[in-house]
């Protein structure tokens, strides 16, 4: 696979990127807020007295190394624990206060760092401060009574030798004024004892002082204590958020990748010049909303998705070249593919192109051409199929419905027959097609789709050409694959390639046989007590040229139901009602409900 194909399934399911996304940041978001907010507090200890001495022992800095980093894990023990949680009244366990402490050693500094994590920031402080305090008291070096001793001497000796300089001074300065050589010499002497005794009282002074900075690694004293933190350091919001939005990524990365490899479904590359599975793509479909109108090529004839129609026509009548279509099957590997509309537009379309065309729908399961072209469905191919002497009462040019786009006639399915596949293999479709040719340049089939029932395969040895319709990201390889070999099995010439329908983000909902009538139904909706069933024939159709009207389904005026009149002209409800608004059907409104006469639903032929 190329570049480009990664790129168009990254952008096939943007949807699962952004659903993912969205859900990973609102986890991320809600968890952030519901978690308590940490705070952190930081004592910093000194280890032994690098610094104090002007002369370090580099071995002793080694030694206090070692000893930081047993004063870090003996904070975290019950020794030091027990007794922080007793001074402070905390209610906490030994083993859950250790949980909440972290220390780390700075070698280089002989530092020892007490970090404490706590809701409370006051608390945090106080709690890092105190096991501080703890581990001062029970560092085995800590002589508290003899500092306290050495530092008094040391303040008297002090005070002393501040005595004796300003004696000194003050005899220095009366000399200057003595007259008596007996004066003099008395001063001089004091001064001499008072020198001594300054002397004495320095060297005492100094052997106390070095006595308290002699190199000890084993002390520990506070450098930096804690104070209370201003913000919490949990929970981190956007850090959340980031690691939320990667793993909500890294998920829908994973579930589109297993979306791929279980996906079995063909998918348009946006190259209309390719193949397959073998097969060319002659054109596309985009997916036409409600407001575009159902028979796009001439609603809306300078849309995009007209322009589309006009190309596949183009394409399906260059794509056997020296070759005339005379008869072209539109048909799909499942239901809902959307093979109808495509057939309805690309017949309009080469009508439009000045063509004659004759458009059958051969769908005798589940019709809808005529809904399509807004025409009633009470006369069609069903009829002309049933039996010789329904031919002989029915006329070709009784059946044909003109449409509203010039050049194009329609040849409705007719009501559903019991058994559509033995009239479509009936020698009697092979002369009604020729007929169709003395009137129309091609002749467009409309038919079921192919894996469902064998309906198309009949169809497709009348034809000269068959198109596949496929949904993108709705029809499975499988059955294309069924589909395309049914169709091959005579002449896979007459394959001349298939159309993407569907050309949109969005996905099919899948195929199923509900879009058949039940065996045993012929297709009249007899809830409504309109039709009475006929005899059916020995091929399984029914017999007569039209539908019976049950003299039950009118009133004593004569007037049937919106629903009565819409099973006989065929078409839905919606329509009917449709018809009953714009006038075309001629219709009485008694409150929310259409009042049509018997008489009038006769001028609803041949789209009149």
């Amino acid at each position: 696979m190329t570049l480009k194909n990664y790129l168009a399934i990254i952008w096939r399911w943007w949807w699962v990127w952004l659903i993912s996304l969205a859900l990973a940041l609102t986890s991320g978001y809600l968890y952030s807020q519901h978690q308590p907010r940490t705070y952190m507090a930081r004592t910093t200890l000194m280890v032994g007295q690098g610094i104090a001495n002007p002369n370090p022992d580099p071995q002793l800095i080694g030694l206090a190394r070692t000893l930081a980093q047993m004063y870090a894990d003996l904070a975290k023990r019950l020794p030091v624990t027990q007794p922080v949680i007793q001074k402070l009244g905390l209610a906490l366990r030994p083993e859950d206060l250790a949980e909440r402490i972290d220390t780390r050693v700075l070698y280089d500094a002989q530092l020892l760092e007490i970090v404490v994590y706590d809701t409370n920031p006051q608390q945090a402080a106080t709690i890092a401060n105190t096991i501080a305090e703890e581990l001062i008291q029970q560092s085995p070096s800590v002589d508290v009574e003899g500092e306290r001793f050495v530092r008094q001497q040391l303040g008297d000796l002090q005070s002393q030798i501040e005595k004796a300089d300003a004696d000194i001074k003050n005899l220095r300065s009366a000399i200057l004024n003595m007259t008596s050589a007996t004066e003099i010499s008395e001063a001089q002497a004091r001064i001499k004892e008072l020198e001594q005794l300054k002397a004495d009282n320095q060297n005492t002074y100094a052997q106390l002082f070095l006595s308290l900075n002699t190199n000890k690694p084993n002390t520990l004293r506070v450098v930096e204590p804690a104070i209370a933190p201003d913000q919490p350091i949990a929970p981190r919001l956007w850090l959340n958020l980031l690691i939320a939005a990667a793993v909500g990524l890294t998920l829908a990365g994973a579930t589109i990748l297993l979306l791929e490899y279980l996906d079995d479904t063909v998918h348009w590359d946006g190259q209309v010049a390719g193949k397959v599975m073998g097969m060319p793509v002659l054109g596309m479909m985009m997916r036409l909303s409600s407001k575009d109108g159902r028979l796009i090529v001439k609603s809306a004839p300078h849309s995009t998705a007209a322009e589309m129609v006009r190309q596949l026509r183009t394409n399906i009548l260059l794509a056997q070249p020296g070759k005339r279509i005379g008869t072209l099957l539109v048909t799909s590997p499942a239901p809902r593919d959307g093979k109808t509309l495509i057939t309805a537009n690309l017949a309009a379309s080469i009508a439009s192109a000045g063509m004659r065309v004759a458009l059958v729908d051969c769908d005798l399961r589940h019709p809808s051409l005529h809904e399509l072209f807004d025409l009633p469905n009470i006369q069609g191919l069903t009829d002309l199929l049933d039996s010789p002497a329904a031919q002989e009462s029915l006329s070709l040019d009784s059946v044909l419905l003109a449409t509203s786009v010039p050049n194009l006639l329609l040849l409705p399915a007719g009501r559903p027959p019991l058994d559509p596949m033995m009239l479509l293999a009936s020698p009697r479709l092979p002369a009604l097609l020729d007929s169709l040719h003395d009137q129309a340049d091609i002749v467009i089939l409309d038919s079921p789709p192919v894996v469902a029932m064998p309906d198309a395969v009949i169809l497709a040895a009348l034809a000269d050409a068959t198109l596949l319709v496929v949904a993108a990201g709705g029809t499975s390889r499988r059955l294309l694959q069924a589909a395309r070999n049914r169709l091959a099995e005579h002449d896979s010439s007459r394959l001349p390639g298939l159309v993407f329908n569907y050309t949109s983000p969005n996905r099919l909902s899948g195929y199923g046989y509900g879009y058949y009538y039940r065996a045993g139904e012929p297709g009249q909706r007899r809830r409504f007590g309109l039709f009475r069933p006929r005899p059916a024939s020995a091929n399984g159709a029914s017999n007569g040229a039209g539908p019976a009207l049950s003299t039950d389904a009118a009133d004593e005026n004569g007037f049937i139901g919106l629903d009565d009149a819409a099973a006989y002209l065929g078409v839905s409800p919606a329509t009917a009602r449709r018809w009953c608004e714009s006038g075309r059907l001629p219709a009485t409104k008694e409150g929310r409900h259409w009042k049509i006469r018997r008489v009038d639903l006769g001028r609803i032929t041949k789209g009149e």
